[in-house]
């Protein structure tokens, strides 16, 4: 990658025009297919080794892309897409399938289940054979089956089939009855779990279904979720036999595939290629992986000449090669805004919690000491006075507690002036109050004086 593009963390534009990749697409005439109303198109990436072709400098984290397309979309440019990171691709980055170690799988059922067919079995499914194998392409594997009530495979799934391989006399019509969807769910399965990176499956039959427990609709899911498009090469022995072949050609579009009607008896010499369209479409794509982590979308958008669009889909899970500085630093460029408004939020609590604090303090905190009474008996007891209005008395519930049976449970209130002195008052006592040795009902008192509450002698005394 260019710096520019490192630094954009692979958020480079370039479109890749690969018109050479596209080479042998075609799109047969209306006469000969249906419709494609279903898809197999896909979008398949993973974290691969390092090429060693040297044509480019081998990136940190290779990431390979296989994508397939149907011969119904003929792209001419290419735009890969990491989330929403476009990546710049040199040339040689994007290649056609087959890629080197690819292959592709094609697996033919024929119908032999009604005896009446035998001409037409015997006479059409070896050329159907022999066309298909002709092409010797070293990447596509070929095996042949029959069915009725059972699949019976004549040659399995592999390289090298030829025309003398599967013979005239291999073809017998002897089945009672045709359990055609049966028989074809059966072959898709066997056909997806062979090795090969694109498969496609050929049924030739005259579209009679005897079976009911299994629907055309049970073919099509099986089919799409293992991305094998179905072929169906439909001979009717009769014109009055031609609506039975409506199956057969619901069952193609349903999958993403292609019907064929051969029931001139007719096999093209191009249908091999015909066949490989729904297979050998689309290519791979090569790229460095480095800029990303964790788990993100990868898209392949193909535009065709008339600007049409195309956008294939995959995730994956991107491995994180940064050091931990590198993932500290770009932890911060993504979630700064996120770090300021934590901070901020960290700061606004942190003020709140300690004027929260401060509140709490002062409130817990002892008032101050505004004056003192202290008795003068034997042991010196001091009341000190924080408040601007204290009780006097015997009872428990007086500020000021004196114990002596002659004081009265309310006997007198001291409070605090707006002056800041401080007022004696009787409380309606028994045995009343002095001052100095003068009986008094009320009465401000000053630093130094003797307060008498019935027999308990106190000195005053006014702080600050």
């Amino acid at each position: 990658m260019t710096a520019s593009a490192q630094s954009k963390r692979g958020t480079v534009v370039i479109v890749i025009a690969f018109l050479a990749l596209t080479a042998g697409l075609r799109v047969d005439g209306a006469d000969r297919s249906g419709t494609t109303t279903a898809t197999t198109n896909f979008l398949r990436c993973s974290v691969t080794k390092p090429r060693a072709d040297g044509s480019t400098k081998a990136p940190a984290v290779p990431i390979l892309c296989d994508y397939r397309v149907g011969p119904e979309f003929a792209p001419s440019q290419l735009l890969l897409k990491v989330g929403d990171s476009k990546i710049s691709l040199p040339r040689e980055s994007v290649t056609r399938y087959p890629a080197a170690g690819q292959r592709t799988a094609l697996l033919l059922i024929f119908d032999v289940s009604d005896p009446a067919r035998q001409k037409t079995v015997s006479e059409v499914y070896p050329k159907i054979v022999s066309i298909v194998s002709q092409g010797g392409a070293p990447h596509v594997e070929i095996g042949v089956s029959t069915f009725s009530d059972r699949l019976i495979e004549l040659r399995s799934i592999g390289p090298g089939l030829t025309g003398g391989a599967v013979d005239e006399a291999m073809f017998q019509a002897t089945g009672a009855a045709t359990e055609m969807n049966r028989m074809i769910l059966e072959a898709v399965d066997r056909l997806a779990k062979h090795p090969a990176e694109r498969r496609a499956l050929v049924v030739v039959s005259d579209g009679k279904a005897e079976d009911t427990e299994y629907s055309l609709e049970d073919v099509a899911e099986r089919s799409l979720k293992a991305e094998v498009p179905i072929i169906a090469l439909g001979i009717a022995e009769r014109p009055s036999e031609t609506p039975a072949l409506q199956s057969l050609r619901k069952l193609a579009e349903k999958t993403g595939g292609r019907f064929i009607d051969l029931s001139n008896r007719t096999v093209p010499d191009d249908l091999r290629g015909s066949l490989l369209e729904f297979t050998d479409g689309g290519g791979r794509v090569y790229f460095d992986g480095s800029p990303f982590h964790g788990t993100k979308p990868i898209s392949v958008t193909l535009t065709d000449k008339s600007k049409r669009n195309l956008m294939l889909t995959s995730q994956l899970e991107f491995p994180d090669t940064r050091s931990a500085p590198a993932r500290v630093l770009d932890f911060g460029r993504m979630y700064w805004w996120v770090i300021v408004l934590g901070l901020a939020a960290v700061a606004g609590s942190a003020a709140i919690l300690v004027r929260r604090r401060s509140r709490q303090a002062a409130q817990h905190a002892p008032l101050p000491v505004l004056a003192e009474l202290r008795e003068m008996s034997g042991v010196e007891v001091v009341h000190e006075i924080r408040k601007s209005g204290v009780t006097i008395g015997r009872d428990q519930i007086n500020d000021i507690v004196l114990r002596n049976s002659s004081v009265s449970s309310r006997h007198a209130e001291l409070h605090r002036a707006r002056t800041g002195a401080f007022i004696l008052s009787d409380l309606g006592s028994t045995n009343g109050i002095t001052l100095n040795g003068e009986r008094v009902t009320a009465a401000e008192l000053r630093s130094g004086d003797i307060v008498e509450i019935a027999e308990v002698r106190l000195r005053f005394t006014l702080h600050g």
